[in-house]
C-alpha cells in the first residue's frame, strides 16, 4: 500500500514480530516493529523508540505514534516494543527483568501474589526465575536487540530513546542511574520506585549524582493524581514516591540531566500511560519541521 506526495512514493508498513532468544537471561522475547510511513525505496532512516510492556501496551502506543507523526507532533521514529513469548506469563517476567535483586526483595510477596493470580498463567518455579534482574535485562538491550534492529532497518545510528510506564519506568531509572547512554531520551511514566513508605529510587539517584558524571539526556517523568488512591496500589506509593524523587532530582542537579516534570490531574493508573506516552514524546522530541507525506 502506498502514498504518492510531491512525487514520491510513500510506503505503509505492518507490524513485524521477531523471537529472540537471550544470551544473558533463560528467555525468548517477542519484538515489535513498527516503521513509519517512509519512502518505498527505504531511503529514509529513523531514531528508535524501544518501549517495555509491549505485550499490553504495544498497540494503543502503536495507535498514539502513528498520530502524532501524521500531525507533525513529533518526528517519524521505529517503535520497537518488548514483550515476551510467553505471554500469559509477562505479569510476573517483568518483575524478574525490570528490577534489581535487592529492589524485588521489598515486595515479594507481592509478585508471588500476582503469581497465583488469574492474570497470570505459564510461570515456572518463581525460584529459578531470580537468577537474573534488570542487569542482565539491560545487557539483552544493550548487547542483543539494538545491534539486531540496527542490522534489519534504517536506525539513525546512536539515536534511540525509551519509553516504560509503573515497572517499566523504574527499569528506565535503573538504566538512566547505570548507563545513561543507552537512551538520549527517556519517557518514565508513573515509575514504581517505592514500596511501604521506602523509596529505593533515591540512593540509586544519589550515588549517581556523587559520581559528578554528566548524563547529557533529556528525562520526562510523569505520574497521574489518583494513582495512590486505588486499594491494590497503595503499598506501591506512586504518587508520594513520584514527589519525593522529583524533588531530589531537581535539588541534585545531576551534570546533563534535562528533567520535565508532569503531574496528570484525575488519571490512575490505568489510564495515566496515555499521556505520558503523549506528552513525553511532544516534550523530548518536539515537532515534526515537515511532514512529507502530507497531503497538500
Amino acid at each position: 500500500m502506498s502514498n504518492r506526495s510531491d512525487n514520491n512514493i510513500y510506503a505503509i508498513h505492518d507490524v513485524e514480530e521477531h523471537l529472540i532468544r537471550s544470551r544473558f537471561i533463560d528467555q525468548t522475547y517477542r519484538i515489535k516493529v513498527k516503521r513509519p510511513m517512509s519512502r518505498a525505496d527505504a531511503t529514509d532512516r529513523f531514531p528508535v523508540l524501544y518501549v517495555t510492556d509491549s505485550d499490553d501496551l504495544f498497540g494503543g502506543v502503536a495507535t498514539l505514534a502513528n498520530i502524532l507523526q501524521a500531525h507533525g507532533e513529533t518526528p517519524r521514529f521505529i517503535l520497537v516494543g518488548i514483550g515476551y513469548a510467553e505471554v500469559g506469563a509477562a505479569g510476573v517476567l517483568r518483575m524478574r527483568d525490570y528490577y534489581s535483586h535487592a529492589d524485588r526483595t521489598l515486595f515479594q510477596t507481592e509478585i508471588e501474589r500476582v503469581a497465583r493470580s488469574s492474570f497470570v498463567t505459564g510461570v515456572p518455579d518463581l525460584g529459578a526465575l531470580w537468577t537474573t534482574d534488570a542487569s542482565e535485562f539491560l545487557r539483552f538491550i544493550r548487547e542483543e536487540l539494538m545491534p539486531f534492529v540496527s542490522a534489519r532497518y534504517s536506525v539513525v545510528e546512536g539515536d534511540n530513546s525509551y519509553f516504560g510506564y509503573s515497572a517499566g519506568a523504574a527499569f528506565g531509572l535503573h538504566t538512566l542511574f547505570t548507563e545513561p547512554h543507552t537512551f538520549r531520551r527517556y519517557v518514565l511514566g508513573s515509575p514504581s520506585t517505592s514500596y511501604g513508605g521506602r523509596n529505593f529510587a533515591i540512593p540509586k539517584a544519589e550515588a549517581y549524582a556523587n559520581s559528578s558524571q554528566r548524563m547529557d539526556v533529556k528525562v520526562f517523568m510523569c505520574v497521574g493524581e489518583l494513582e495512590e488512591l486505588k486499594p491494590q496500589l497503595r503499598q506501591f506509593d506512586l504518587v508520594s514516591g513520584y514527589y519525593q524523587l522529583a524533588k531530589f532530582l531537581k535539588r541534585a542537579e545531576i551534570p546533563g540531566l534535562d528533567l520535565t516534570l508532569k503531574v496528570f490531574p484525575e488519571e490512575t493508573h490505568a489510564t495515566a500511560w496515555a499521556p505520558a506516552f503523549g506528552h513525553g514524546l511532544r516534550a523530548l522530541f518536539g515537532p515534526a519541521g515537515q511532514v512529507p507525506f502530507w497531503p497538500g
